[in-house]
């Protein structure tokens, strides 16, 4: 069984432009990506309609809810973010807290 640090320790599943604005196509690939990686082994869950992780390294092993801080850092490992200088050139970029928030209302919304 695997947890968040297996989970997260694997190479980036796909780039982002933060400089696009289409919430709901990023999100749809963003959700897309994560349901397939989570499936083979989970480390992702809904329980009682909460987004949560698996933290086997804690003593109880419990459920750790995905707060936006923590979706946003599952968004940073899973993903590259970069935004386009004026050069053509890319620049490492933080995920947009947008996008974190939206890919939990997801959650939360089913």
């Amino acid at each position: 069984m695997r947890d968040t640090r297996d989970f997260l320790a694997g190479p980036p599943l796909r780039s982002f432009d933060v400089t696009e604005q289409d919430l709901r196509r990023t999100t749809d690939v963003v959700v897309y990506d994560l349901t397939r990686t989570n499936a083979p082994d989970p480390v992702l869950f809904d329980h009682c309609g909460v987004p949560v992780w698996l933290d086997l390294h804690n003593p109880k092993s419990v459920f750790v809810e995905i707060t936006h801080d923590r979706m946003r850092h599952l968004l940073a490992k899973l993903f590259n973010w970069y935004r386009p200088n004026k050069k053509g050139d890319s620049k490492s970029a933080y995920p947009p807290l947008e996008i974190a928030r939206d890919v939990l209302g997801r959650a939360y919304s089913r």
